[in-house]
């Protein structure tokens, strides 16, 4: 039996949104629409029915042909509720095509990023500006044609409005949005995981998050300019993500990198800024030269966050030999004990202090090639600059099980090839940024 809503002929049940159910249904001139009913005896809170008239009031206003156009609304008596009728998208949503086994690849990755930014921009530059908050793969449906359409404006605001509840999906919601302050840098960041996802084939919320940020690197085919854009995208802080999404589209439209302070330059004016702060700014126990002819970086086994806490065991030590000595000179106790524990503390601080000058590690970037030499474990590589495809801060966890960061390097054969290895996250991100910067200023 056809159900009757309205003069509408409800055909078939879509899955629900975020707010309502929804179905696929037919006008009475024969078009297929998308309907999308509140019972009000269902609602769970005010708050639902409330989300559900301003979804209204945004389609109404919205005029583009990526977003479902408004086709009416209007109220129901048995049972009470609230009727939107909206355009139907005819596509397949991403995560549809997630689930049939679809592999993204960067070029396609890029489309998709581009077009949903566009989208945002549009949305975000009204007036007043509308926020989405819920941009996921299956609000995101492409068409025959490829392109990308935004649909389920359900936990919509406008900009400028309180948001009178929260409205949130697990792996896709910024951490300011799960707070209650949703803005348009949330509407980045939930497409940011939704690119994430593309990448990887792996849902955020089943992705292992460290300092508030998904780890999802290690997991995706891309190139260094597309993880750290998308990386941008999904910060933490909102105020280190784009400023706005056609900055975020313009990065992913052209070859510019992204440098201090949202700053977005051409590679040679880029290089020429970013490079003097970049080894300025060297973290403590990196040894840092930059010219014309070479890059080289060198790193001692016992760096940054282990400095300060060596030289204090170190002082410690030398304080107790010092004190053993003296105690053992005035023949306090067992004299003999005491110049034994003296020896023994003199030596030990020694060779601690000692392997905080030795054994240092050094990558050199020089000419056409790229080299890496280990003292200590002899890990030595040399490629061609033209091989070196890229390189990545990747965490894993040591003996111990310890989180511990490496810096690993990919030859344009494919292979891994581990460098600075165990050094702290600082590090490998500051020598992963530095060596691809340097890398980029000869291109065209």
């Amino acid at each position: 039996m056809i159900e009757q809503v309205g003069d509408y002929n409800v055909i078939s049940k879509i899955r629900p949104g975020a707010t309502g159910l929804a179905s696929i249904a037919r006008t009475p001139d024969g078009r297929l629409v998308v309907l999308k009913k509140l019972t009000l005896n269902h609602a769970e809170s005010w708050h639902e029915s409330d989300r559900f008239r301003r979804e209204a009031e945004i389609l109404e206003s919205v005029n583009d042909h990526r977003i479902p156009g408004f086709v009416d609304a209007f109220e129901t008596t048995d049972p009470p509720g609230f009727v939107i009728v909206q355009e139907l998208v005819e596509g397949e949503d991403l995560e549809v095509a997630m689930e049939r086994g679809a592999v993204f690849n960067e070029d396609t990755i890029v489309d998709i990023a581009r077009q949903s930014l566009r989208l945002l921009a549009y949305l975000h530059n009204l007036k007043p500006g509308v926020v989405h908050r819920d941009v996921k793969p299956s609000n995101l449906i492409v068409d025959e044609a490829g392109e990308i359409h935004l649909v389920d404006f359900g936990g919509a605001f406008r900009i400028g409005d309180e948001p009178p509840d929260l409205v949130a999906t697990a792996g896709y919601a910024a951490p300011e949005q799960i707070m209650g302050r949703p803005s348009p840098a949330s509407d980045i960041y939930g497409l940011g995981a939704t690119l994430v996802h593309l990448a990887t084939g792996r849902d955020p919320s089943d992705l292992e998050v460290v300092d508030l940020k998904l780890d999802w690197e290690q997991f995706a085919n891309l190139s260094p300019r597309i993880v750290r854009a998308i990386d941008r995208m999904i910060a933490p802080d909102p105020a280190r993500r784009f400023r706005t999404a056609s900055e975020a589209e313009q990065v992913f439209a052209t070859k510019t990198e992204m440098v201090a302070n949202d700053t977005q330059l051409p590679i040679a004016k880029r290089v020429s800024r970013a490079a003097p702060g970049l080894v300025r700014n060297a973290p403590a126990g990196l040894a840092v030269s930059w010219t014309d002819e070479f890059l080289s970086i060198e790193l001692t086994p016992y760096a940054a966050q282990n400095k300060v806490r060596l030289r204090v065991v170190c002082a410690i030590l030398f304080a107790l030999a010092a004190a053993a000595a003296v105690g053992g000179a005035l023949g306090f106790l067992v004299p003999k004990l005491m110049y034994g524990a003296a020896v023994g503390f003199a030596v030990i601080a020694g060779i601690v202090l000692a392997g905080t000058f030795t054994g240092r590690r050094r990558l050199l970037v020089q000419d056409r090639f790229v080299r890496y030499y280990e003292e200590e474990t002899n890990n030595d590589w040399f490629i061609r600059r033209d091989q070196f495809v890229g390189t990545q801060a990747k965490r894993f966890r040591d003996n111990n099980d310890q989180n511990r960061w490496c810096l690993e390097a990919t030859d344009s054969n494919g292979q891994q090839l581990e460098a600075f290895n165990p050094v702290s996250r600082a590090h490998a991100e500051y020598i992963r940024d530095l060596v691809q910067l340097y890398l980029a200023k000869d291109e065209q």
